[in-house]
């Protein structure tokens, strides 16, 4: 056990295995919260626009993508009068732009 050590060395070698084993723990959990932060990020504004496509030429399909931020625009290309509104793509378009920010790249 631990208090039969007697040695400093011994103990000294214990210590910078555990802190190693600590630091390897925590390098681990780091780059699991980096992955499961990614994977939860906006989708980009071309995903989004498809959401809203889905719908079609159907206002009523459309109404109900409302909460994904899909408006009816009568005047859009045939099969694409569902689309993102100009304020969610601005908004996704921004986000996308601090997050390249954040990571580095740009």
């Amino acid at each position: 056990m631990l208090g039969e050590i007697e040695d400093i060395e011994q103990l000294e070698k214990l210590q910078y295995y555990y802190d190693n084993e600590l630091l390897k723990t925590i390098q681990s959990i780091e780059k699991q919260l980096d992955e499961a932060q990614k994977s939860k990020q906006q989708q980009p504004t071309e995903d989004k626009e498809k959401v809203c496509n889905a719908a079609g030429n159907d206002k009523d399909k459309c109404k109900e993508l409302k909460e994904k931020d899909c408006v009816f625009n009568k005047d859009g290309k045939d099969g694409e009068k569902c689309t993102l509104n100009e304020d969610a793509k601005k908004k996704v378009e921004n986000e996308a732009e601090n997050q390249a920010g954040k990571d580095g790249k740009t």
